[in-house]
């Protein structure tokens, strides 16, 4: 068993709470056990209902020390604390306290007050995902500290540990990209300082925007962390306690950032000109340039006024060992020597938009984007590399030249822009891909979008095929030539629906016109409610397109727009769910209008309290915020009763029952090993309640798996995409 947990020696884990070896036991009799997490985690503490095998998740299956006490009290396996934990040692019991109960955080020699309550250190928060939860309630309780104790040090009592919890953000996982971090900055105009602060927003970091891709002073961090800390909702109460001290310490800071000073002299009001730091101010910087003798003459006054500089007695050989040293000298060395820089200034030419250069290794292309998170950046991202960002309403216009491209994520394959991107024919890729760009335009000052190293290694599946059971990725010819289904080759065929007229009998106008949008694409006629009211009493049609989740049973009655569009439609008219026309997108042909029983609609009433239906909503496995639509066939991952291990399998057939909750018979899928997941048809097949689903998985062939950048690459990372294996008595796909 492990000994007690102290802080760790390093700065980095700023919220490391101890536990006491007391505590442990008691924890150890409840069932808890101290073990190897997956990668990336090294040591964890594991519930007795938890587990790290392969798709297991911090804060879920195990945890950090410092979410321990936490949950513990949570479970019921610890009373309520009334202690206050230390780095470095057993917590000491303290009742001065009184009924707030608040703990007490030792860091870098300053105390930090806490409060019981949980907070989230594992995404951002805030408008411009810069910081957590956590460092937003770091930041404040510094701040205040910092002025209550005369503001004397700046870099000492606050920067430093504060630079310390900006790189600590994630609980140091480099994997979760929310750490701040050093880079080497190589201004000619900078030559006091070698490092600048990169926030994990930025991609282009030292050669990006000052101000937005990275920071050149203390001052600069802390008034942009000040700021977004304003932002962040879950400490307003605490932020509006102590808004009049951290306002007076914001205004501080905006001088000395507004005028290239220190923060003393910003504080003790000193002028422009008799300020510690040399250089000219961001407001000086902003105004016109000045004439050549104007700029001659203040070069004279400067030269006047620095100080003079020792006699140089370097060789070429000491030159050269001189800026080695330079190079591996850490971050700490230039940060502890409370260097100041002066911040480069911005012409009108520099701020031009990225994106009027065609130059650049996007100019020309368009974009558009679907179940992206906000915290990536893309627009801002596309944009500086010279690309377009456009909606899917665009697309009629943006694809005539075979410019456009897609990107997203696997997970949201089956999202009306994504199901659009695949009618389209165009390049479908992981957002990391533009990540990729951007690291091939840094390194060489050139990046190819066409580049089949990169497309090869980031395009995404179309979806998944019911006819083999995976999903089936992008093929490079079709996107490099835009080939919508149904085209081969050279170009040659036709569009899938070419020729047929699809009539749209959707719950809504949005639905409508993005399904629009696709089908179209992929050579159809579509007509909808709104086409044909002033046309004659029945339309002549192929078939008919209903969103079957939107339909008895799932609901009472059909939407109002379905029943009158069915009063316009002839009765012999094939009448298909949706599913059907994603399935011919995703093979690339038109299926059978009739003959597989899962797309059929029927619209007679439903009798007795259950039936078999093919497709249903639910919001289990996406934490309540929003429905998904599951399919019979369908690939997911669930969890029976009180258990926590998590189950891979195929749905094999769905029960709805009016008044409860769905009921699905789930063909397993056995985890041979690391992502291998072994597709037998005799396999096993379990009954699990809807609220057992935790969510959808990727299945990839053979093949595919090992090319694609973004599948897992060591045991035991959590992971919703896996390797499709057959059993040794069959073939593989």
């Amino acid at each position: 068993s492990p000994q007690p947990v102290a802080a760790k020696s390093t700065t980095d884990d700023v919220a490391a709470r101890a536990l006491s070896a007391e505590t442990w036991r008691v924890l150890q009799e409840k069932g808890w056990k101290y073990m190897t997490g997956p990668e990336p985690y090294t040591m964890v503490y594991v519930p007795p209902d938890g587990s790290t095998h392969a798709g297991t998740m911090l804060g879920v299956h195990f945890f950090h020390s410092y979410h321990v006490m936490h949950e513990a009290i949570k479970r019921g396996h610890l009373s309520a604390p009334s202690a206050k934990p230390t780095v470095g040692g057993a917590p000491q019991v303290d009742q001065s306290q009184g009924s707030e109960n608040e703990l007490v955080d030792k860091y870098s020699g300053h105390q930090v007050l806490w409060d019981d309550t949980p907070v989230n250190d594992d995404k951002f928060c805030g408008e411009s995902n810069l910081i957590t939860h956590e460092t937003a309630k770091f930041c404040i309780r510094l701040a205040v500290m910092f002025m209550r104790d005369d503001d004397q040090s700046f870099i000492g009592t606050l920067f430093n540990p504060l630079w310390q919890r900006l790189k600590g953000q994630g609980q140091g996982e480099a994997t979760l990209g929310l750490s701040w971090r050093y880079e080497a900055y190589r201004n000619q105009a900078l030559l006091s300082r070698n490092w600048c602060f990169v926030p994990p927003n930025s991609d282009l970091g030292a050669k990006g925007e000052h101000g937005i891709d990275h920071y050149v002073s203390e001052e600069e961090v802390v008034n942009c962390i000040l700021k977004e800390v304003e932002s962040v909702d879950q400490v307003s109460a605490l932020y509006n306690e102590h808004k009049s001290c951290i306002a007076k310490l914001k205004a501080i800071l905006s001088h000395a950032v507004d005028e290239s000073m220190e923060y003393k002299d910003a504080r003790d009001g000193k002028s422009t000109t008799k300020r510690t730091r040399r250089g000219t101010p961001l407001s000086e910087a902003k105004a016109a340039k000045p004439s050549p003798a104007e700029a001659s003459s203040t070069k004279k006054r400067k030269s006047r006024s620095t100080s003079p500089k020792p006699k140089s007695t370097a060789t070429p050989n000491s030159s050269k060992r001189r800026k080695k040293e330079e190079s591996n000298v850490s971050p700490s060395f230039h940060i502890s020597q409370s260097q100041r820089v002066v911040a480069p200034s911005f012409s009108k030419k520099n701020l031009t938009p990225a994106k009027t250069n065609p130059n650049l290794p996007l100019g020309g292309f368009v974009f558009f984007s679907s179940g992206i998170d906000v915290k990536h950046n893309i627009e801002r991202r596309i944009n500086r590399l010279g690309g377009e960002v456009v909606t899917t309403y665009d697309l009629k216009t943006k694809n005539k030249a075979g410019n456009l491209f897609f990107l997203s994520d696997y997970k949201h394959w089956r999202k009306l822009k994504y199901v659009c991107a695949a009618a389209l024919g165009v390049p479908m890729l992981h957002y990391n891909w533009l990540g990729g760009i951007e690291a091939e335009f840094k390194c060489s000052g050139t990046a190819k979008p066409f580049s089949s190293e990169l497309y090869g290694r980031y395009r995404l599946p179309i979806g998944l095929d019911h006819s083999t059971g995976v999903f089936v990725l992008q093929r490079a010819s079709h996107a490099r030539l835009s080939l919508r289904p149904g085209f081969e080759g050279e170009g040659k065929g036709e569009p899938i629906f070419e020729g047929m007229t699809i009539a749209l009998a959707l719950e809504n106008t949005n639905a409508t016109s993005d399904w629009r949008n696709a089908l179209t694409a992929c050579g159809a006629s579509v007509v909808a409610l709104s086409d044909i009211r002033k046309g004659k009493s029945q339309v002549e049609v192929d078939v008919c397109l209903f969103n079957s989740v939107c339909l008895p049973p799932h609901v009472t009655s059909a939407p109002l727009e379905v029943s009158q569009l069915l009063r316009l439609i002839s009765d012999d008219v094939p009448r298909l769910d949706l599913a059907w026309a994603h399935q011919c997108i995703v093979q690339r042909k038109r299926l059978p209008l009739s003959g597989d029983a899962r797309y059929a609609i029927s619209l007679s009433g439903i009798t007795g309290c259950t039936c078999k239906v093919y497709s249903m909503k639910s919001k289990c496995g996406t934490k309540g915020t929003e429905e998904r639509r599951f399919e019979v066939g369908d690939l997911v991952q669930f969890s029976r009763g009180s258990s926590r291990f998590t189950t891979m399998g195929r749905i094999h057939s769905i029960d709805w029952f009016n008044g409860n909750e769905n009921r699905l018979e789930i063909q397993i899928l056995e985890n041979d090993k690391d992502y291998e997941l072994i597709d037998c048809p005799s396999s096993t097949k379990v009954t699990v309640n809807e609220s057992d689903l935790t969510g959808n998985i990727v299945m990839l062939s053979s093949k595919e798996f090992p090319r694609l950048a973004y599948t897992p690459k060591n045991a035991g990372q959590a992971s919703d995409i896996w390797l499709r294996v057959k059993p040794q008595n069959q073939s593989q796909f």
